[in-house]
């Protein structure tokens, strides 16, 4: 089940296992220094749990963790990367766009849900 916060993501493990488990996985990799992160995060839980409920939501903190945001490509904050069944799908790097982030994903996550 959702949560109504980004679930925190510490290791390489973990991100695989997320990933594989869940058929939709938003990860935002951010930072707490970061302050577009800290404006993001609030205005996208919300579209999140009214749009897509059903998506499980991941932060990774790329300050704490910079060899896992390496490891994954993510050298800028915030970046947002969308996992439909155990794949990348898409990925946005900053700017970030509400609005944009929901038209991007809104099909995808219904047509990968729509099966359940």
């Amino acid at each position: 089940m959702p949560t109504r916060y980004f679930a925190s993501i510490v290791s390489k493990a973990d991100r695989e296992a997320v990933v594989r488990a869940a058929p939709a996985a938003l990860v935002l990799y951010s930072a707490p220094d970061c302050q577009l992160c800290r404006a993001l995060e609030p205005k996208l839980l919300a579209a999140l749990e009214t749009e897509f409920p059903r998506l499980e939501r991941y932060s990774i903190d790329c300050r704490r963790y910079p060899e896992l945001a390496a490891q994954e490509g993510v050298f800028s904050v915030p970046t947002l990367v969308l996992y439909l069944e155990g794949r990348e799908w898409w990925r946005q790097v900053r700017p970030l766009s509400v609005s944009l982030l929901i038209e991007a994903i809104r099909r995808p996550y219904q047509m990968t849900l729509a099966s359940e």
